[in-house]
């Protein structure tokens, strides 16, 4: 077999991987994947979420949160809000409807089915996220931020961190009406 052939492959062959590699190089890294609400759990000073006649109103004390309503929340109910919120702030969202006029009422975010309001830190303005419908294919929900015009899907998990919220911020006595259902 003539030198030239295998020579000639080798070269090909460096000239192909040495491609891939400044092709592989000058490919753009993959996004992070940015949470919907561009604010950090610690940086929340307040909470209020309001669905239907529900209200959980909590604010941080130091590193610690306080229920304020449900009035007679038990101590350990600030667990319940430390963990809401660091659910909430990590929230992603699964797609974003964007057009200048989107009705809401169409997702079930005006009137809104859930209102959470987040006081932040070194800002007047709190976050508001309204949640509304379920998607009908499932597994996530609308929302949007009453500060824009966007409409996300995120997680259905929200809904289940919601109820163990409101759940685990009842009052004892309130409790055990909820498991009389």
């Amino acid at each position: 077999m003539p030198l030239g052939r295998p020579l000639g492959l080798l070269v090909v062959l460096t000239v192909v991987v040495a491609t891939a590699i400044a092709l592989e190089r000058l490919r753009p890294a993959v996004p992070r994947e940015v949470p919907l609400l561009g604010i950090r759990a610690d940086d929340v000073v307040a909470v209020r979420i309001e669905e239907g006649t529900r209200e959980l109103q909590a604010v941080r004390q130091g590193d610690a949160w306080r229920v304020e309503v449900p009035p007679g929340a038990r101590p350990d109910a600030g667990a319940a809000v430390a963990e809401m919120v660091g659910v909430l702030v990590e929230l992603v969202p699964l797609d974003t409807f964007v057009r200048q006029e989107i009705d809401r009422r169409a997702f079930g975010i005006k009137p809104a089915r859930v209102r959470i309001q987040l006081g932040v830190r070194g800002s007047a303005e709190p976050v508001v996220l309204l949640l509304g419908d379920y998607v009908p294919t499932g597994g996530s929900v609308y929302c949007a931020l009453a500060s824009d015009q966007r409409i996300h899907q995120i997680g259905a998990i929200i809904m289940s961190e919601l109820e163990k919220a409101f759940y685990r911020t009842l009052p004892e006595q309130a409790r055990e009406g909820e498991q009389g259902r």
